[in-house]
């Protein structure tokens, strides 16, 4: 029988498993990150496709048309939303000023 430890440095010696559990952990981990991205560009390239198939489907007036559609519904999904809803003006002021912070930083 071996002995548990190793006579050289007094450490316990490990088991394979242990080893392929610390190697296999980061591993499944990172093959599943890249899964996860791999779906992700699938489904990203799939809205695209259907996108260009919609646009290429559609005349001008037709896709001005469900443009205007799609911006009522917008616009009523908006005010559902911020019925209600009223900002005193030192709110409108701190949320103007982080506005233009934020504009400042993309520019």
């Amino acid at each position: 029988m071996r002995p548990n430890r190793y006579p050289y440095n007094k450490k316990p010696k490990r088991s394979n498993r242990e080893v392929v559990v610390e190697i296999a952990t980061p591993y499944l981990e990172y093959v599943s990150e890249i899964a996860k991205k791999e779906t992700q560009s699938k489904e990203k390239n799939k809205h695209i496709e259907v996108y260009i198939q919609l646009r290429k489907g559609l005349s001008p007036k037709e896709w001005d048309d469900l443009n205007g559609l799609y911006e009522h519904l917008l616009f009523e999904k908006k005010r559902k939303l911020t019925k209600g809803l009223a900002l005193d003006p030192s709110e409108i002021e701190a949320f103007r000023s982080h506005a233009q912070r934020l504009s400042e930083i993309n520019e």
